[in-house]
């Protein structure tokens, strides 16, 4: 059974008592859940802690109430509840109709309710309800939240303070409601004595705020006892305007020029309060029990399976978008964009981390010098950023971009189709952002050892890289070829007679961008103590080579 999630905010308590003889007369108790606020700082407060579908809320919320609080409750619900169907309640609907209805439209921009309250008579609470949400009420399934997907979203997001106002039955709550709203339709399909079900299981979680989860409905069993399974599907969920920018990009940018074997289809978007939620097809469908993500497989190590995924990511003439050019832009400008981090704060975080993690005596933060088991390493400064190739990154080539091109939104089934997910970013930018962002992948999805002397390693051979210079034996980790391959395989989009578009010029701005790109994500809250590091040994490799590109 679904919950319908009720707010009523009243300092009248017969108020209450309608509500719930109102309910009991039309058999709705068991499936209404409702909090009672008998002020409007109780009322906010429920509000801000909970997720609500209906918000039933008293004009004046005192006996001496001249100034009407229920509009400040109401402001509050239609701003920060923005799911949620506000029903404003009122003595003066007859008397002052003109004057509620005007202070109200203007506030919602016409999206309010009035509820009068002095006829008693009908069974005004009930109707409501059931004009909104006869669906839920009626439906024969609730979706099934998994809990480590609460777990992974909270924690994703544990330094935003609507979450942790929210809290974890608040979050459980808004998920259930998005997944409804994905789903119910199909629910209607299912065979008559049967359950409809969605088999929902977390999948690896990528770079952002957001998580994914595999999604498979399960309509029944037919008559000889099989299962009927409708097409399997990945569910997206995140901050709210986050997933909705990345619905109307897709719309505006890739249902319409993204070849269908390289996409998959949005096939439904729900937005809550907090949160939102995309639902994605393969385009065409797949009969595929399987589907991975490209982080998934760099941490099984299965590296011919991610060349020959990155060889079908970047590959020439595989993605059409990489041949459409956009204007110049500044790489500073456009991660700032992206991130909303400038690179001198993003390098600001970078010197703080190694001050206070460092080993005794290694760092002398006045020369931007970090001394690791005898290996000298040269971190990018404040005033760097004016000078030499970070002054000519201040601009550089576009082309139509992903834009968010980390593992966690490269999937694969197992038929081996390629597809890619999230382009809520999709714009122009930045020849090699998207290569940027997996090469993040490659090098921050293996586990490795914590202390910062186990990066000194890692920073040579990112120097042997950059140099193209050979190894030996190359590194068990699979960054070192497979970095190769992904920037070869971009560079040859973008090959032409043009001075800049010279093997050199394209060599020089793939480090630059990666360089920009992985100062930005550095502050980002996701990192353990071992990613920093590894951050760190990537971000001055690239910055050595930069300099002495200066030189040369």
């Amino acid at each position: 059974m679904n919950t319908i999630h009720v707010l009523v905010a009243d300092n009248d308590p017969d108020v209450e008592k309608m509500f719930n003889r109102q309910l009991e007369e039309y058999e709705l108790s068991a499936s209404i859940s409702y909090t009672y606020a008998d002020s409007a700082d109780a009322a906010i407060e429920a509000a801000q802690a909970q997720f609500f579908h209906i918000a039933f809320i008293d004009l004046r919320l005192s006996e001496r109430d001249k100034s009407e609080d229920g509009l400040v409750v109401l402001q509050h619900v239609v701003e920060k509840s923005r799911a949620c169907v506000p029903v404003l309640m009122t003595r003066f609907v007859k008397e002052n109709f003109a004057k509620v209805a005007h202070e109200t439209t203007s506030m919602t921009g016409g999206r309010i309710y009035l509820l009068n309250k002095s006829d008693q008579n009908t069974a005004q609470f009930p109707t409501f309800i059931h004009n909104f949400f006869q669906d839920r009420l009626d439906a024969r399934w609730t979706p099934d939240v998994p809990a480590d997907a609460v777990d992974l979203l909270l924690r994703k997001n544990r330094r935003a303070p609507s979450f942790a106002t929210r809290g974890r039955t608040g979050i459980v709550h808004e998920v259930r409601d998005l997944l409804f709203d994905l789903f119910d339709e199909s629910s209607s399909m299912g065979v008559v004595g049967n359950e409809f079900r969605v088999d929902l299981t977390t999948m690896t979680p990528g770079l952002s705020s957001s998580i994914t989860l595999r999604a498979r409905p399960n309509f029944g069993q037919d008559s000889q006892g099989r299962q009927i399974l409708g097409n399997r599907c990945v569910v997206k969920i995140g901050p709210r305007d986050g997933i909705h920018d990345e619905a109307v990009r897709y719309n505006r940018l890739v249902k319409l020029g993204v070849p269908t074997e390289f996409r998959v289809e949005l096939i439904g978007t729900a937005l809550g309060d907090l949160l939102g939620a995309v639902c994605y097809s393969f385009a065409g469908g797949t009969a595929s029990d399987d589907i991975v993500s490209l982080d998934d497989l760099v941490r099984r190590g299965e590296r011919d399976e991610v060349e020959r995924v990155l060889t079908s990511i970047y590959g020439r003439d595989s993605k059409s978008w990489y041949a459409i050019a956009g204007a110049d832009t500044a790489m500073q400008t456009y991660y700032k964009r992206q991130f909303g981090v400038t690179t001198a704060d993003a390098i600001g975080a970078l010197h703080q981390f190694v001050e206070k993690h460092q080993p005794a005596g290694a760092y002398v933060r006045s020369a931007g010098k970090l001394n690791l088991n005898g290996f000298t390493m040269t971190l990018p400064r404040e005033s760097d950023l004016g000078t030499g190739a970070y002054y000519r990154a201040g601009s550089t080539p576009t082309r139509l971009i992903h834009g968010d091109l980390h593992g966690g939104n490269v999937l694969v089934d197992d038929t081996g189709r390629v597809s890619l997910i999230d382009y809520a970013t999709a714009d122009f930018g930045p020849r090699f952002a998207d290569v940027a962002a997996t090469l993040a992948t490659l090098r921050l999805q293996v586990a490795s050892a914590a202390e910062p002397v186990a990066a000194a390693s890692a920073y040579q051979d990112e120097r042997r890289l950059l140099s193209q210079r050979e190894l030996r034996e190359e590194p068990a980790d699979l960054w070192w070829g497979l970095s190769r391959v992904a920037v070869q395989r971009a560079s040859e989009n973008f090959e032409s007679d043009d001075e800049r578009d010279s093997a050199a010029a394209l060599r020089l701005e793939s480090v630059m961008t990666q360089l920009h790109y992985a100062l930005s994500i550095f502050p980002l809250p996701v990192w353990d103590e071992w990613q920093r590091w590894r951050l760190v040994t990537w971000i001055a490799a690239l910055h050595d080579f930069a300099s002495k590109a200066d030189k040369r």
